[in-house]
């Protein structure tokens, strides 16, 4: 296979590149297929333009979110640790206000992941390292049918193409506006598919908030104030008992939950599920496996990805073996509610050593899931942290962990939506692959 290509220089184009990257001889393969196709230039059916340039005035309560690059994926959002920006500055800067439909894109850092804005995460305002398209009311194309195919191969080269930069990639408006769009008779109907995905995802998230809901309302927790108090007293002997002096272990929140919980009835995870489990793993050179690591969990839901990686390239802390079934929990930032249940992936198949691993039987697991994904359940998986700005907990603070008890009726019903939940947003993703496969089709091989 090629990796080089001999370029006339009257063939530059305007943009007078000369870095051979640009002319790899795959790009230009990709470029020649989609220009012989019908296609529209994003610049000619389309308002482009990215997120708020000046310094964010960030704000504790109130404002408005302001999502940047890292809570755009491949078809979805992860809407967590994003901040608020004032009222103030959120007014100020209208012309960045999303609108259900305007197609975001990623500019810097990771180039390419795109996604449509939906209803659930208005309002809200975009920061300058995301793109956004808003497309006319004219345009010959849907914005879900343009989100997959810049989602796709033959999407994800031309942005990478078009990025410049060499510690951080830029993509920008003036190369956005550039990019070629095919449009054939197979357009609508990937859209279709597509917005059918998003409708499951939707889906997802909600029984998952359902189950999560079902869970506190049945503990009592769905109402509770928390006190805000950052001070407490406790008895010296206690310090001792926990082998603890820092004040935060002891505020009055924690207390506050463990009262809700000795009061309904609550077991330690040791008590009800085998943890922590140590499987070492074992391969051969130049065999594939199946990593999953921190990155890797969407805490936004609960699932898990991997990557496929010959064994000699998997980092020191790929420890874990997996089955596929088991739940594991974050020993990093726990908060974050990296929390999952591994699927199936072969014998060759392991996780980071940043894990705590248990084997637990539904229903229990689903609802030891949920709860340590709540608002309450990360809080007790905070106060054993340890660390300033990279805070851990040990196996042992995991295995420790209170679970509440609940009736097997209700458990049973938390299960439910969970698996419910799970199998919506797999068909989601089977219907978004698919789409793909058709877009590089339907240029590529010409259908």
């Amino acid at each position: 296979m090629a990796v080089w290509s001999i370029v006339k220089y009257s063939e530059l184009g305007i943009d007078g590149r000369i870095d051979p990257e640009f002319y790899r001889p795959g790009y230009l393969t990709k470029r020649a297929k989609i220009e012989k196709a019908n296609h529209v230039l994003i610049g000619d059916i389309a308002f482009v333009s990215d997120g708020i340039h000046m310094s964010p005035d960030w704000v504790e309560e109130g404002g408005v979110p302001c999502y940047s690059a890292k809570h755009v994926k491949d078809n979805h959002f992860v809407l967590y640790e994003f901040g608020r920006i004032s009222e103030k500055q959120n007014k100020s800067n209208k012309k960045t206000w999303l609108k259900e439909g305007d197609v975001l894109l990623t500019s810097v850092g990771t180039i390419g992941n795109c996604a449509v804005v939906r209803d659930y995460i208005l309002p809200a305002n975009i920061d300058r390292h995301v793109g956004f398209i808003r497309l006319n009311e004219d345009s010959p194309i849907s914005p879900y049918y343009l989100s997959t195919f810049l989602n796709s191969n033959l999407g994800r080269f031309q942005t990478l193409r078009l990025a410049t930069g060499n510690v951080q990639l830029n993509l920008f408006i003036d190369k956005m506006i550039t990019i070629a769009v095919p449009v054939s008779d197979q357009s609508e109907e990937i859209a279709i598919a597509t917005e059918k995905a998003y409708d499951l995802f939707d889906v997802s998230r909600s029984l998952l908030a359902e189950a999560e809901g079902m869970l506190l309302d049945e503990l009592g927790l769905s109402n509770l104030e928390l006190p805000k108090a950052k001070w407490n007293v406790r008895n010296f002997s206690e310090t001792r008992t926990e082998e603890r002096i820092d004040a935060e272990y002891y505020l009055p929140r924690y207390y506050a939950i463990f009262d809700v919980l000795n009061k309904k009835g609550c077991s330690r995870l040791n008590e009800i599920a085998d943890v922590p489990i140590k499987r070492r793993f074992k391969a051969e050179k130049g065999e594939i496996c199946n990593y999953v690591e921190i990155s890797d969990i969407d805490v936004s839901n609960g699932s898990a990805e991997y990557t496929e990686r010959p064994f000699e390239e998997l980092p020191a802390n790929a420890k874990l073996r997996f089955k596929g079934g088991e739940l594991i929990i974050s020993k990093v930032r726990p908060t974050r509610g990296a929390i999952a249940v591994l699927p199936s992936l072969g014998n060759k198949a392991v996780c980071s050593g940043a894990f705590t691993m248990a084997e637990i039987e539904s229903p229990l697991r689903e609802v030891v899931m949920v709860w340590l994904r709540s608002e309450y359940g990360k809080m007790l998986l905070e106060r054993p942290c340890t660390g300033g700005q990279y805070p851990t907990i040990t196996d042992n603070d995991v295995e420790n962990v209170l679970i509440p008890n609940l009736s097997e009726p209700v458990a049973e019903q938390i299960s439910a939506k969970v698996r419910e939940s799970h199998s919506a947003r797999a068909e989601a993703k089977r219907l978004l692959e698919t789409a793909k496969r058709k877009v590089e089709e339907m240029i590529l091989e010409g259908k």
